[in-house]
């Protein structure tokens, strides 16, 4: 019989990274592919747990984009934020 893997990504949905100040992310590689926000909220992840899907905000709330981004991104916001995302 096989098992299933559990997804990886799957503690990280509904996860928010919150910063009082707007913080530059990127997104992508590359420089086009850069968001200034203050809230990025994960809300899904595909099977594998590689790509996330994350809503972008300002510092009032207003949805700035969703974007699907891969993990290792994810991880970097993190940074950005100041937040290890693994503690949480």
């Amino acid at each position: 019989m096989k098992t299933i893997k559990m997804n990886p990504s799957q503690e990280f949905i509904g996860m928010k990274l919150l910063s009082d100040k707007p913080v530059e992310v990127n997104f992508r590689k590359g420089k086009k592919n850069i968001i200034i926000c203050s809230e990025i909220e994960c809300t899904e992840a595909n099977a594998t747990g590689r790509r996330l899907t994350l809503k972008f905000k300002d510092n009032k709330g207003t949805e700035l984009g969703t974007r699907r981004v891969y993990f290792e991104h994810f991880e970097k916001m993190g940074d950005r934020f100041g937040i290890d995302i693994y503690d949480n």
